[in-house]
């Protein structure tokens, strides 16, 4: 055989073709450990980041679930609430319970375990005919007159009788009225401590409180027979509700009269103890009624004691009578779809008028003092079929009156903070102050999250371990080292907070101009809120973005520095996010209802160059903003009149009587919302 064939049979086959290489590795740089702590740091920021940027609309809607099952009810029983194949009622059934009956935690109260004297025979029948109630209210009757009938008539029932004449600035005039109060000295005390019963003249609707004045004398002539009372009772008459009472209780505590707030009284001729708790008569007109309703908030939020609470409802529980919570219907349902829905209804009322923080009952302004009380109202129901007449009122209220004559204590062993479902359940604070929390938490983060942003994204590549040496190693990143400083602009977004919150204090300090003027003729609240909302649309979208560029540019980011609407964004929603939290433990009501608007739009309001996505940012922002609350609400009911009395009975009580609503809007609220419409026309 040949050479050359053999080489040939000898030649393996031909290899197949090569794979490419593999691309050439990045060079491997060895780390010091001051290195690999800023890139553990690094890639901790990032994972961070985007954790916190998303935990924010999830705390908020986690909140909102569970502020929707605090209406929950608890079970009435498996027969009655739960079916035999509802899964829903079955999970009901499941759920931890959220509503807590009422109960006093103070054994000494010892509601309902004595003897109702108070009977039949003890009425004034002749009260609305031709006693004392056909005189009060005769045709042009001054308030002199009527005081002077009603000490008269406390003098009869051998009471130590007081009048104060006080004054205050009217609608048109200065109006001057007579406080007039009578004590039922205690037979078996020292004089240290006393129960006050209060009964306006009139109500804040206009009504006569007829048979409120009827029960106070029914009482008052009754308590005198017994003397086994260990404090002194005061019998209080006052005209002009919050007014009167707010000057009694200014001149029996001693203090005298700002001037400033339009309000002049006289101080009081005799005085009796410490007031240890108050409860208030509303019963208008002269007939029967089918529930009574429980009103127990207070100014600025204010609660009396749980155990005050439990002690009412208890006694009027004991008497058979409806109680209702405020005005709502008495729920009779067994359907649990029926049962939640007039719990979140009565539940809404009750953080509607918590949040207003407005003095709406006779009792209100005791809770400033540090005195437990509450408002007890006779309610109307068409078609019901109960009858609440004087004798269970009365039978009740003596129940009330012994159960605080044995207590040798002011109140400390129940809670003061809770909200009511219903007039016979609370929610304690343990079960609402989680979405609260949750609420304020999800700006709180976020604003964390707001702050890292400026930090350079994920670098390229991880840390690894060089299988070789043992040898760790990352990735560099292109023109930058892990010492490079990024600058986080604060100049331009404090400029901005200090103008809108200059611009709420503005308002504030001429929000009696501001009301005034509205209340001149219809036209004229017309004309101011234009001038308003013309005045708030001009700060932050052409006087702000004007000083923006007049001291230090638009604010828009490098590659080393953050956008200064970032630090604007982080710094609205780290202080709306403190705001919340902090009220919750004074105002929970007034945290919630601000917090369930504002949240989701602070998380979400960024600089855009879309046109519909800003259009709908500011519309937003306008419509959440105190006036555009106001002008909305007037615009839905086409009650302009019934917006403009209510905005200046705000301000009245903030003058008058320090409700803290009207400056925690123009000083809160106001401004922060002003501040996230100037972070919308800011540069990106």
């Amino acid at each position: 055989m040949p050479a050359s064939s053999a080489e040939a049979a000898e030649t393996p086959p031909a290899a197949p073709a090569a794979r490419a290489a593999p691309a050439a590795k990045p060079p491997k740089v060895s780390l010091s450990r001051e290195a690999i702590r800023i890139a553990v740091r690094r890639r901790i920021y990032y994972v961070l980041r985007l954790a916190l940027g998303s935990f924010g609309l999830s705390f908020y809607l986690l909140g909102l679930i569970w502020l929707f099952l605090l209406p929950v009810p608890a079970p009435l029983s498996k027969k009655h609430d739960v079916g035999e194949d509802g899964p829903l009622q079955q999970l009901h059934r499941l759920m931890p319970r959220i509503h807590e009956s009422v109960d006093t935690d103070e054994k000494a109260l010892l509601v309902g375990q004595v003897n109702r004297y108070f009977g039949f025979g003890d009425q004034d029948f002749d009260f609305h005919s031709s006693g004392l109630g056909a005189q009060l209210w005769r045709t042009n009757i001054t308030d002199s007159e009527q005081a002077t009938l009603l000490a008269d008539e406390f003098e009869k029932h051998g009471l130590d009788v007081s009048k104060q004449r006080f004054t205050f600035l009217g609608e048109e005039a200065v109006v001057e009225s007579y406080n007039v109060h009578g004590i039922m000295r205690a037979p078996r005390g020292d004089g240290t401590e006393a129960l006050v019963l209060v009964a306006p003249l009139t109500l804040h609707d206009g009504q006569h409180n007829a048979n409120g004045i009827r029960f106070l004398f029914g009482l008052a002539r009754f308590l005198k027979k017994f003397s086994f009372w260990s404090k002194d009772i005061i019998l209080l008459v006052s005209p002009h509700n919050t007014y009167g009472v707010y000057s009694w209780l200014q001149a029996y505590h001693g203090f005298k009269p700002d001037l400033r707030t339009g309000l002049d009284f006289e101080p009081l001729d005799s005085h009796a103890g410490s007031i240890q708790s108050a409860v208030c008569l509303e019963f208008p007109g002269s007939h029967d009624y089918t529930a009574v309703g429980l009103f127990p908030e207070g100014i600025n939020g204010q609660l009396p004691n749980a155990d005050l609470l439990a002690t009412v409802v208890l006694s009027i529980r004991y008497e058979g009578i409806p109680l209702v919570l405020h005005d709502g219907p008495r729920s009779q349902s067994t359907v649990l779809a029926d049962r939640y829905r007039d719990s979140l209804a009565q539940l809404w009322t009750f953080v509607k008028n918590q949040a207003s923080g407005l003095p709406t009952a006779g009792h209100a302004l005791f809770l400033q003092y540090k005195i437990e009380a509450v408002t007890l109202r006779g309610l109307e129901e068409p078609g019901a079929p109960y009858s609440v007449g004087m004798v269970q009122v009365e039978r009740a209220v003596e129940t009330m009156l012994r159960s605080l004559n044995n207590l040798l204590e002011k109140f400390h062993h129940a809670y003061w903070f809770y909200f009511m479902p219903t007039a016979e359940h609370t929610i304690p604070l343990s079960m609402y102050i989680g979405p609260i929390a949750l609420l304020a938490a999800s700006l709180a983060l976020s604003s964390l999250g707001f702050w890292w942003e400026g930090l350079p994204g994920r670098p390229q590549g991880s840390i690894y371990i060089d299988t070789a040496s043992g040898k760790p190693y990352v990735h560099l990143i292109s023109g930058e080292s892990s010492f490079t400083n990024y600058i986080r602009p604060l100049f331009l977004p404090l400029v901005t907070l200090g103008l809108t919150f200059g611009t709420g204090a503005w308002f504030m300090a001429n929000i009696d101009t501001i009301v005034f003027m509205a209340s001149l003729a219809p036209d004229s609240a017309v004309f101011v809120a234009s001038a308003v909302m013309g005045f708030q649309y001009a700060v932050p979208y052409y006087l702000m973005p004007l000083i923006h560029r007049l001291m230090q540019g638009s604010g828009a980011s490098t590659r080393f520095s953050v956008a200064a609407w970032r630090i604007l964004k982080l710094c609205c929603c780290g202080a709306l996010g403190m705001v919340l939290i902090v009220l919750a433990a004074i105002n929970p009501s007034l945290s919630i209802l601000v917090a369930i608007p504002y949240v989701p739009i602070f998380l979400l309001v960024r600089p855009t160059a879309a046109a519909l996505p800003r259009l709908l940012q500011i519309a937003l922002l306008n419509i959440v903003s105190p006036p555009g609350v106001l002008i909305g609400y007037a615009l839905i009911t086409g009650d302009a009149p019934s917006v403009v009395r209510a905005l200046s009975d705000a301000v009245r009580d903030w003058n008058v009587f320090g409700s803290q609503l009207v400056p925690f809007v123009c000083l809160l609220v106001w401004p922060l919302n002003m501040a996230a419409q100037s972070l919308v026309e800011m540069e990106l």
